[in-house]
This record gives C-alpha cells, structure tokens and sequence, in this order.
C-alpha cells in the first residue's frame, strides 16, 4: 500500500522545487549578455540581472522599487510611460523601442528594448517583463554613416565643375550636383532618370552636332577616360564653352557599374587664354618695333621703323600710314612719311611677294629699301603736299595734335561725334574717308599726328586696333624726342657731370664744417663749463659714499648722486669723442697688446658689476693697420656697452683670431640683448634705449671701422645676449 506524504512535507517540497527554479531562473537571466529587468504595472524595477548592474553601474539594492523612468533619458521617458500603458491596457507585446539609458555616472547608453506582459493563471498581470539590448556602438555607427554620407553630399555639390552619375546600361542620370543642373538650367527632377545624351543634345550648339554619347560609348567599349570640346547655349543665350570628361566607376569583377561625367565651363578661361594670346602677340609685336625704334637715333630711320610696323603683316597689318610732324619754326604740321600701296592692283603685288619671301619684321625693315617691298612714291608725294597751319584749331589733324586725342574716322565722321565731319581736302588727297589719327606727343610736347587706314581691303577699324596705334605712336614719340635732344643732351653732359661733381664735392665738405663746427662748440662748452664741476663732484661723492657708513640713509643718495654724475662723464666723454673724431693715423698695432691694455682699463667695473670676464686671443695674430687710441676707443665702447646690459652680473669675452686677410674680433656678452626692430637702427647717431647715455658710442665705433677699411656686424637676441664681429685687415 502506498504510503501518503504528509501536507507540511508536500509543501516544503513544492517550496524547495520553485526555490531551485528561481535560482535557475536567475542563473539563466543572468547569462543573458543584455539588459534583463522585470517591471510592476506603474513602471517600478522589480528585479535586474547582472549585466544590467555591471553596464549601468547601479547597485541591485539601490535600483529595485525605483521608477524605470528615472534612469530614461528625459527626452525618451513619455516613450516608456506610453509602452507601460500599452502592455498593461492591451497586453500588446512592444519591440524595437528605441530610447536612451542614463548610467549612474551620468553616460547616455542607446539600447533598443522590447517588453511583454507576464500574466497568472486567473489571466492577472504579474509584472512586465523586459530585455534591453544595447545599440550604442550601431548608432554611433549609424550617425558615422550619416555624417559620411551628408559630408560626400556636400562635397558632391561644392565642387564648380558639373557631376553627373551615368547608369552604363541605359545612358540614364542616376545623380548630378548643383552644378550640372545650374550649368543646364534644370531641375533634379528634368535630369534624374532621364538620358544624359538626350539632356545634352538639346543644348549643344550648334544644334545636331556630335557630343557626349560617343564619350559614353568610347568609355563603355574601351574602360578609358575620354575628354572632348562641347558649345552649349541656354535658351539661346549666350554660348558657353565645356570641357567633358568621362570617368568609368568599375566593381571587382572590372565590370562597369556607373560612368561619372565631369563638365568644367571653360567660357572665361578660354576667352582668358585668347586675349592672352593676342596680349603676347602685340607685346611681341611691339618689343620688335620698340627695339628697332629705340636702336637708333636717326630721325629717318625711326619714322621709317614705325612706318613698317604700322603697316607690316607682322605689325598691326594695316594697309597704309602717314606721318605728320609739327614744324615749329614755321608752325605748320606737315607730311614727313608715308608707307602703302597705291591702288589694289599694286597691294596684291606687295602682298604676294611678302607672302612667298616669308620675312621676319626685322628682315622686314632691312629690306625696306626694296621698291617691291615699299612702293611709296605715290603716297609720298601725296603726304609731302599736305601742310596745316596750327592755327586751324579746327582741323581734325591740329585737333588731335594739340589736344592728344585719338579719333577713329567712318564715312567722314568722327565716331563719338557725328557732328563733326573731316575736311573734304583732306579726304581727298589720302583718297579715304575712314581711318585712325593717333597723335605723337612726349613729355607733354607736341611732336604731330600718325594716320592709318584700310583703303584696300576696307577691314573696318575697331578700337583695339586704336589703342595698339596709339601705343605704337607713343614709342616713336619717344624715340622721335630723343632723336632730337640727343646732340644737345651729349654736348651738355659732360659739363654738368663736371658740375655735379664739384656741388657733391662742396656739399660734403659744407655738411662736414657745419657737423664739426657744431660739434665743436658743444664739446668746448662741455669740456670748460661741465665737465670739470662733473669730476670735481664725482670725487666729492665717491669720498663721501666711502667714509659713510653701510646703514646710513645717506648713502643711498650718494650712490644717486654718484651714478647720475657718471653718467654725464660718459655722455661728455662720446660728445668730445665724437667731435675730435679724425682720420686714422694708420700703423702697425698690435690686437693682443691693445687687448690686454683696454682689459686692465675695465677690470674694476667687471668686479664691481660681478661679470666673468674671458679672453681668448691668437697670440701668433700679425699686427693691424689701424690707430691704435681709435681702436682702443672703440673696444671700450664695445665693452662698456656689454657690461650696462648685464646689470645683474653674466659672462662677457672678447676673441681674436685670423680670417683671412682680416682679423675677427669678438666682444660677446650674456645681456639683455637687442630688438630685432632696433637692430638695423644701433649705429645712427644720437640712437638710444637706455636711460643714459648720449647714443653716440656705437656711431662712433662705425665710423672708427670704416675708417679702417673694416666692418662691424651684430647678432643679437633678447634676453640671451649680443655678439659684435668687427674685421680689421692685416698691416
């Protein structure tokens, strides 16, 4: 019979049983790698697994019975209040619920967090259970695609030139940036997914002609890259110039997948490249008249030179040119020179010949002289008939001479002014009522007037071929004044060369005296009236400072009195200096000599100001040409000057050695240094930064150097100190 458990045993069983399944149960969520939370239905946590405290940071203890809203971002909590309220209204099972979790240190962790309800037997919720899984490196990801994505784009639609994404298989636009649709005037929509070939042949100018689609097809059959020319014109405006190049886009398998097409408007930069062009053909054109014209000073070979140039193919091309110059003894502009056929029958002749002989511009004037190459007899007699009183200020010849105006003749008006028409004599005898008048002026003189026409091929004349005239003229303007100055210029120029030389040579002897008398009269003044009161005072006040003692107030003043006295020695001392400054007396001097001599002279201002002193001459040196109390004169100053920069002690030395011919000597210190805005300024007299001093030291020791035939050079840097190299030659 079987034995029956008792009730109390049944029921610690069942507890240990559903004890063991929690465990499990725990165990098992605790595995889980996600966020696993169970909920109450007013959205307090109930329980969490261990990932959920390892990756958020909060303390099992501290997190249960708190609110699932407090650790939500604020901006996502009405996300979570909304799917509490689904699950328990509805039973509705809420996945993919992006939101964002604070961590207890403050972080904000992106999870994707699904949740359902968990119901009892009687079908009663008994909390919700939920599972977070955290997406924080795919969003991170994701906004790096993003941001990849949107910066390409920008890119995409920078760049000036058009872009246009081609689909190989059906020529149809798959993208084009701003560019392209502002190039084509379209919108998106009227260019993507339509063909590129279609879209282009209705701009393509002239309208039929051959353009992008045999790139595609050259770019399909072949994998290359391909550029070809293309006019377009929009609304039939004004005609651009591109430059279209395809690009094919290809996969692993070196399969075509798209076929990229760069348009570059290159309307500007040809038109750019054009006027270039004729830019450097006319400068071409004028340094070859200009050095013909200007190598030389004979008057008929100048206007012969310009003549040519005027007329030459290799020139402006124009068909004929007369000259006029002003007579101003008589005061008549009349007929000098002309160049040009007589008639088209004797043009074509001209011509013909010039084409076959294929002649330089300069091998063009050489064989001016040719009756082939320049039949101008007719049009010389013509020209030499013409002459113009200037006071006929109403002749458009006088008229352009004396008011330097260029006129461009149609029909017999003026252009600019057609109430102006030219005199009917004039139109007469050159036979022609449309040509340029240039007039020929220099430094504001009148010289006369240069006419150019196209009497035989009626080639009409535009105002660029004006200003190439005029630029022309303005060179034998030049050439033609210089002609007739040069005789005069040469006479004269001797005489004031010698004059030039004799008010340089007073001047400087003037400014000298002056310099000196000045200078002199100061350091009399100074030597009778200041200086001796001044050492009488310093001997005053250097006895007293010794003979009073350390702790008297006294001494202080003293000290002041002591240094603003010598500082006035000193200042006395460069004036007189300088005022007695004279020509070396040059002989033999020994550099370790006079070394040592200067050394001993400051010795006791290096103790005093606490300054290591270190010397280091070549004992072996040759004597130097120089004057020895001047060179002396300039190591003091040198020295004197280091030691006021290193008012709290350093490191000062002076060296010798051989460079050369010369020797280098070396005075460099560990001072203040100077600025680099006053290193070009040290030597100019009367320069200073120092509260004493008379700025005269180191314009002496310049002047002493140069005297020598030597140089002085200084390298310095602020708050590291200052290195004088002065170079003396060998006696």
């Amino acid at each position: 019979m079987k034995q029956i458990m008792p009730v109390d045993e049944k029921l610690d069983h069942v507890r240990k049983a559903l004890q063991e399944s929690e465990q499990r149960y725990q165990s098992l969520v605790d595995s889980i790698p996600d966020i696993v939370f169970t909920l109450n239905e007013n959205g307090g946590i109930i329980s969490v697994n261990n990932e959920f405290v390892y990756s958020l940071g909060y303390p099992r203890e501290e997190i249960l019975k708190t609110p699932i809203i407090d650790i939500i971002h604020p901006e996502d909590r009405s996300k979570i209040s909304a799917a509490i309220k689904v699950i328990t209204a509805t039973g509705q099972v809420i996945r993919g619920l992006e939101c964002r979790i604070m961590t207890r240190n403050g972080a904000v962790t992106y999870h994707e967090i699904n949740q359902c309800g968990i119901y009892g037997l009687a079908g009663e919720l008994l909390y919700i259970q939920g599972l977070a899984h955290d997406i924080s490196e795919r969003r991170k990801a994701e906004e790096r695609i993003t941001h990849l994505k949107e910066f390409n784009e920008s890119i995409f639609n920078s760049i000036r030139s058009g872009i246009v994404v081609v689909d190989p298989n059906d020529s149809k636009v798959i993208m084009a940036n701003r560019s392209y649709l502002k190039q084509v005037g379209l919108a998106e929509e009227a260019v993507v997914g339509h063909k590129y070939d279609e879209i282009n042949q209705a701009l393509v100018r002239p309208a039929g002609s051959p353009c992008c689609l045999s790139l595609l097809k050259n770019t399909l059959e072949s994998g290359g890259i391909f550029e070809m020319d293309c006019l377009r014109s929009l609304d039939g405006l004004e005609t651009r110039h591109f430059e279209i190049a395809t690009y094919p886009i290809k996969n692993q398998k070196n399969e075509i997948t798209e076929i990229i097409l760069i348009e570059r408007d290159v309307t500007d930069r040809r038109r750019i490249e054009d006027e270039l062009k004729n830019h450097v053909t006319e400068l071409s054109i004028l340094r070859d008249v200009g050095e013909a014209i200007q190598s030389t000073l004979n008057l008929d070979e100048i206007l012969h030179t310009l003549l040519v140039g005027v007329t030459a193919g290799q020139g402006l091309s124009f068909n004929r040119a007369f000259l006029f110059l002003l007579n101003q003894e008589e005061g008549v502009l009349e007929g000098a020179l002309a160049i040009g056929p007589a008639n088209p029958e004797e043009a074509g002749h001209i011509w013909e010949d010039l084409d076959r002989k294929h002649l330089s511009f300069t091998e063009l004037l050489r064989s001016y002289g040719d009756p082939m190459t320049c039949p101008n007899t007719l049009v010389n007699q013509v020209v030499h008939k013409i002459r113009i009183p200037v006071t006929e200020d109403k002749n458009t010849l006088i008229t352009a001479m004396m008011e330097g105006k260029s006129f461009n003749v149609i029909e017999g008006l003026i252009e600019g002014d057609p109430t102006r028409r030219i005199e009917d004599d004039l139109a007469t005898r050159l036979s022609s009522k449309d040509f340029a008048v240039v007039p020929l002026y220099s430094r504001s003189k009148r010289i006369g007037v240069l006419i150019a026409d196209n009497m035989i091929t009626r080639t009409p004349i535009i105002d660029q071929a004006i200003n190439s005239l005029q630029i022309f003229a303005n060179h034998a303007s030049s050439a033609i004044e210089n002609s007739r100055l040069y005789g005069e210029l040469e006479k004269k120029y001797y005489d004031l060369e010698r004059a030039n030389n004799l008010i340089r040579e007073k001047r400087a002897e003037l400014l000298e005296a002056e310099r000196l008398s000045t200078v002199g009269r100061m350091a009399n003044i100074l030597a009778h009236e200041v200086r001796n009161p001044l050492v009488v005072i310093g001997g005053f006040a250097r006895s007293l400072k010794e003979e009073t003692p350390p702790d008297d107030p006294k001494r202080d003043e003293l000290s002041i009195i002591l240094s603003e006295t010598m500082r006035l020695e000193e200042l006395v001392r460069n004036v007189l200096e300088y005022a007695k400054f004279a020509k070396p007396k040059i002989q033999p001097v020994s550099v370790s000599d006079l070394v040592r001599q200067v050394v001993d002279m400051v010795k006791y201002e290096l103790r005093a100001n606490h300054i290591h002193f270190k010397v280091d001459v070549d004992e072996d040196l040759p004597p130097i040409s120089a004057d020895e109390n001047q060179m002396r004169q300039v190591f003091l100053n040198l020295l004197f000057n280091a030691i006021h920069a290193m008012t709290s002690g350093g490191d000062l030395g002076i060296s010798a050695a051989r460079s050369g011919n010369f020797v280098e000597i070396k005075v460099a210190d560990s001072g203040c240094g100077i600025a680099e805005a006053n290193i070009n300024k040290i030597f100019s007299p009367f320069f200073t930064t120092k509260t004493r001093g008379s700025g005269l030291g180191l314009h002496l020791v310049s002047q002493i150097i140069s005297e020598h035939g030597g140089r002085i050079v200084v390298a310095s840097e602020e708050d590291r100190g200052t290195v004088f190299t002065i170079y003396i030659p060998f006696a």
